[in-house]
């Protein structure tokens, strides 16, 4: 529930065997320190999952950890006091809800957060900065060592005085502290980014609206000399001076359908998107490849108004498969880039593709730090990756071949 990671059937046989298997052959020897059997069975889980070590899965670790052995310790007294006035109940049955407690109480916990405060999932600590992960594992180590080492004194003298319990409680309060003074930290952080990707969309906006202005006057104007054309045909027409309506054709008419089909006029059919904060980011990236020489090329041919899923998200995946598409495409002759979005049932699918000068490494692209440009670049593909592999209604397809590079981005529905 708290990682999101996902278990094959072959995994939920393997893992539960193995702690299992531990927990039955060292019982009499590592006692409470055979928790570190688990962390680092944990730490291996995460590992396979995340296909590399990530700080993240180490948080994952420490709080399964933590909060397990928290709420099995606040639960086996009274269960142990309930037992006792049932003594023809087994033993073993004790052990047995003692240990599956702490999970159920968790699952209540998360459940009832997602529902009362929906801003604290625990998922969305994948997206804070690693220095606060640092501190919150530094946090949570320096717990799990003072908890444990709080936890042996009382096996080894039978005896948990109350100044054990006093600080059993303020170890889980600090945890606890923790991880809601680093959400609010986060959210914070988030509603801080939201607010300068407004402005921002305000600029970009306020740019659309002067370039739109701009081709309303083109037109007008054309619109004005059209009547002229018009005149000079229709006399050319009645004195069946068809040499006379050639060459307006070819000077004035011909001309006229290739200036309509110019960088300048494409930006115009994002009139269709009518999310503002997508049409100032495209309309925003565009202005910038038309500055830079970049032949573009629009079709948004039906109204798109909505789409379900996070707009910060979105937002920050289409800046950077747009950032990497103009980078692309900036240092070649002839350049192109081509922009379509299009509604299929209740997914909105945005095709961007663009020019490459040799054939790029699908494999690879999705590293940190790799780039067919040179080192030091290509980080905006692994942050791509990284926000998709949080948001599940997003979905990426990515193809290259030697003179086109393609990005398929899916928007699912709330109902797929």
């Amino acid at each position: 529930m708290v990682s999101g990671y996902s278990f094959s059937k072959s995994e939920l046989v393997i893992y539960p065997i193995s702690m299992l298997f531990f927990t039955f052959e060292f019982r009499q020897t590592f006692g409470v320190w055979g928790a570190l059997f688990f962390l680092a069975l944990f730490i291996a889980i995460g590992y396979f999952k995340e296909k590399g070590f990530q700080l993240i899965s180490v948080f994952y670790a420490l709080y399964a950890l933590l909060m397990n052995s928290f709420l099995g310790y606040i639960v086996a007294a009274p269960l142990e006091y309930l037992f006792s006035l049932m003594s023809f109940i087994p033993i073993e049955v004790l052990y047995l809800l003692v240990a599956m407690m702490p999970s159920i109480i968790n699952y209540l916990i998360i459940k009832t957060l997602e529902q009362v405060y929906p801003d604290y999932p625990l998922k969305s600590f994948r997206e804070i900065n690693d220095f606060s992960l640092v501190v919150l594992v530094i946090i949570l180590f320096t717990v799990m060592g003072l908890l444990y080492r709080v936890l042996t004194i009382g096996n080894q003298t039978e005896i948990v005085s109350w100044q054990s319990n006093l600080l059993i409680l303020i170890l889980f309060l600090v945890v606890v502290f923790s991880l809601l003074l680093l959400n609010i930290h986060f959210q914070r952080q988030k509603r801080k980014e939201i607010q300068i990707l407004k402005d921002e969309q305000l600029l970009q906006l306020q740019e659309y609206t002067k370039h739109v202005e701009a081709l309303y006057e083109e037109i007008h104007h054309f619109k004005h000399d059209y009547i002229n054309i018009l005149t000079s045909l229709d006399d050319g027409i009645k004195n069946q001076d068809i040499k006379r309506v050639q060459e307006i054709y070819e000077s004035v008419i011909k001309p006229t359908k290739q200036t309509f089909q110019t960088n300048h006029f494409m930006i115009a059919r994002l009139s269709n998107i009518l999310i503002p904060e997508i049409k100032s980011l495209i309309s925003a990236k565009l202005l910038i490849a038309r500055q830079n020489k970049i032949d573009i090329h629009v079709e948004v041919v039906e109204p798109i108004d909505k789409v379900d899923t996070d707009l910060l998200n979105l937002i920050r995946v289409l800046s950077n498969l747009l950032d990497n598409a103009i980078e692309a495409t900036s240092e070649i002759n002839d350049s192109w880039i081509r922009i379509a979005m299009f509604k299929e049932e209740k997914t909105v699918t945005i095709i961007i593709e663009n020019s490459i000068f040799e054939l790029i490494d699908i494999k690879k692209i999705n590293e940190m730090g790799y780039s067919s440009k040179g080192t030091g670049r290509g980080i905006g593909l692994h942050t791509v990756q990284k926000i998709l592999k949080n948001d599940t209604s997003l979905f990426l397809e990515t193809s290259s071949d030697q003179q086109v590079f393609s990005q398929v981005l899916k928007i699912a529905g709330n109902d797929l």
